[in-house]
């Protein structure tokens, strides 16, 4: 299925769907519960100046796939950290691969904001913020070519609550990252591990990992 834009589409059933096109003000959605969705984006630019331009409310896991040959970009505006904090937002387990590329840029907060376990792979992603880069209430895991720039923490993850207090590892599968912050350059709530790939952190008021 295809998404056309308005100023607002929403997703309510699973299922696979290919979003396209450029949007200066628009938003999607996703707010179907309990249901598995991918989102196949293909050289999207999508910006949004009301909430973040892609958002996932409520569903059971959500893929954002990059196809090869591809580059999406999403944009959110500086709405005074008013939630969702992030472009690329998501309640769910988020999973975002593939063999294209996309850049976030978040003005608002963060670039991309998981609030469950988050899995960055095999794309080639470009992540900059005005707050922490990429962040995950669970598990963070990465195996992709990963550039970010933050005013805040690089990459990091932390939890709130009794039911999440097992998690909050970042793992470094493999890939290259590349990381400038102007605090921390990795944040782990539990641990940190590299298993490969490679990692370089230019951190400025905080420490690089």
């Amino acid at each position: 299925a295809a998404v056309t834009f308005g100023t607002l589409a929403t997703i309510t059933e699973a299922g696979e769907y290919t979003v396209t096109g450029q949007s200066d003000d628009g938003a999607l959605v996703v707010n179907a519960p309990g249901a598995t969705v991918q989102l196949t984006l293909e050289n999207l630019r999508l910006t949004s100046l009301f909430t973040a331009p892609i958002s996932a409310l409520d569903a059971d896991k959500v893929k954002v796939v990059l196809p090869a040959g591809t580059k999406s970009i999403l944009t959110d505006a500086d709405r005074a950290e008013e939630k969702p904090r992030a472009a690329l937002h998501a309640k769910c387990d988020l999973t975002v691969n593939g063999e294209g590329a996309l850049e976030v840029i978040g003005n608002n907060f963060s670039a991309i904001r998981c609030g469950a376990d988050l899995k960055i792979e095999t794309l080639t992603l470009t992540a900059t913020a005005k707050g922490d880069g990429i962040s995950a209430d669970g598990e963070l895991t990465l195996a992709a070519n990963i550039t970010v720039t933050s005013g805040g923490d690089g990459i990091k993850t932390e939890y709130y609550n009794a039911e999440k207090a097992k998690k909050g590892d970042v793992m470094l599968l493999s890939g290259t990252v590349n990381i400038t912050s102007a605090e921390d350059g990795v944040q782990a709530e539990r641990d940190f591990s590299m298993q490969g790939g490679t990692l370089t952190v230019v951190a400025g008021g905080g420490s690089e990992l």
